[in-house]
């Protein structure tokens, strides 16, 4: 009785079975009447739009018995109307995806495409750098029955060139087998050591007058290819290297405008390519003091290397200062020719022609300068190169605003009461050193 009288209010579970069981040859509609007149029914299992259906028809129901069929088919229109909108909003968005997909395929062609036209660039710099080294050996072959004489002392007495070369040559170089000069004469400004340039008519003798010249050795007198003007200034930045190679390799010397060494030629391009240390070319320490100069030295702003700065890659900080001042002095063209440039070098020599004078750029070289340096040594390996330098450290250039104003090779270099420049890239420097 207690059991009966406990459970008495509600149906049991078996109850509900039966009733489950006893719906299923009913209509949808009767289905949702019957689960509405139910006693169990939760209302909570609705949404608010079947919430506000199921009052509408409670309300029918009790103001309108037997209007619970219109009720009903109210229900069936409103979720009729919802599924077509959900129809409708699944085919807009599907539209959508695929507009999405269409633009995605255009893109990636569009980036293929770019990338095609990224590695033509490439193709035709590389190109165009064969082509221009071709036209340089081309212009030097032309010249290579042509020796520069420097150190011979001119003064106003002497009689013509051709016989000042004669008799340096049987007289210096003991060469008694007459040479057929073609043409001889000075270059320069008239006055003091200017060097003379010989063309001979035959190759194999300007060869013996280069074989004799290590009776020259200790001498101020010095025999050179007659290089094109490109060509001379990458023999001169190699030049320092030579005397580190030779120190390792006393048979490697200078072919044109090359290092020789070990059967193998190397220019800028290989000249890292060589089994020692080129930073010790371009640096060297005395005193306490250590000065830095040329494409060689870790230290120094022609010294090859990767920076990003504000987001974009330069290949020195050569690159980067030149570029502004091109910039600067408006002068895109310039600008151009310096970020394309692979060769610091080139970045300086394109720079350096040009007049940036009322331009603004003396009170914002500064400001560019300090940009560059800082990126460049908060790399790795420029760090180490910046913790091995002495506390006082100089670039060895002639420039007297950015550098100590005598060159690398000047006796007086490695003393700081010598120097005649404002060394402003040296001071920045000693500056960053000390925040190591």
């Amino acid at each position: 009785m207690g059991a009966n009288k406990k459970n008495g209010d509600k149906p049991g579970k078996k109850d509900k079975k039966r009733e489950l069981s006893g719906s299923s040859g009913l209509t949808p509609d009767e289905k949702l009447a019957r689960r509405l007149n139910s006693q169990d029914f939760d209302e909570n299992e609705l949404t608010a739009d079947q919430s506000s259906c199921v009052a509408d028809i409670d309300r029918d129901a009790i103001s309108k018995p037997g209007s619970i069929e219109e009720a009903l088919d109210r229900v069936k229109r409103h979720l009729s109307s919802q599924i077509d909108g959900v129809d409708n909003s699944v085919e807009f968005l599907s539209k959508i995806i695929e507009d999405l997909r269409e633009e995605l395929q255009v893109t990636k062609a569009e980036l293929k495409h770019t990338k095609d036209l990224e590695n033509d660039i490439n193709t035709l710099k590389l190109q165009n750098k064969q082509m221009h080294q071709k036209l340089l050996d081309l212009e030097n072959y032309s010249r290579r029955e042509n020796l520069i004489i420097s150190g011979i002392l001119e003064n106003e007495t002497e009689k013509d060139s051709r016989t000042v070369c004669s008799e340096f040559f049987k007289d210096k170089l003991k060469i008694n087998k007459p040479l057929e000069i073609i043409r001889c004469h000075r270059i320069g400004k008239p006055g003091g050591k200017r060097p003379l340039i010989v063309r001979f008519r035959e190759y194999e003798d300007k060869e013996l007058v280069l074989k004799q010249r290590k009776l020259l050795k200790n001498s101020a007198i010095y025999l050179n290819d007659d290089l094109c003007a490109e060509s001379r200034r990458q023999r001169d930045s190699l030049l320092p290297l030579l005397k580190t190679v030779k120190k390792s390799n006393p048979k490697a010397h200078m072919r044109g405008d090359k290092i020789f060494s070990d059967g193998r030629l190397f220019s800028l391009d290989n000249i890292y390519d060589l089994p020692v240390d080129s930073h010790s070319a371009g640096t060297k320490s005395e005193g306490g003091i250590t000065v830095f100069s040329g494409r060689f030295s870790r230290l120094s702003n022609l010294y090859p290397c990767k920076l990003d700065i504000n987001g974009h890659m330069w290949s020195s900080v050569e690159h980067f200062y030149q570029h502004e001042k091109a910039v600067t002095a408006g002068k895109p063209e310039i600008a151009s020719l310096i970020r394309a440039s692979d060769d610091p070098l080139d970045a300086m020599h394109h720079g350096k022609s040009i007049r940036a004078v009322g331009s603004g750029w003396d009170d914002r070289k500064h400001h560019v300068m300090n940009i560059a340096l800082e990126a460049k040594f908060s790399l790795p390996q420029f760090k180490l190169a910046l913790r091995q330098a002495d506390d006082t450290i100089g670039e060895a250039t002639r420039d007297t605003c950015w550098g100590i104003g005598l060159a690398f090779n000047d006796p007086d270099a490695c003393r700081n009461d010598k120097w005649i420049g404002q060394n402003k890239v040296g001071t920045k420097l000693m500056d960053m050193k000390k925040s190591l």
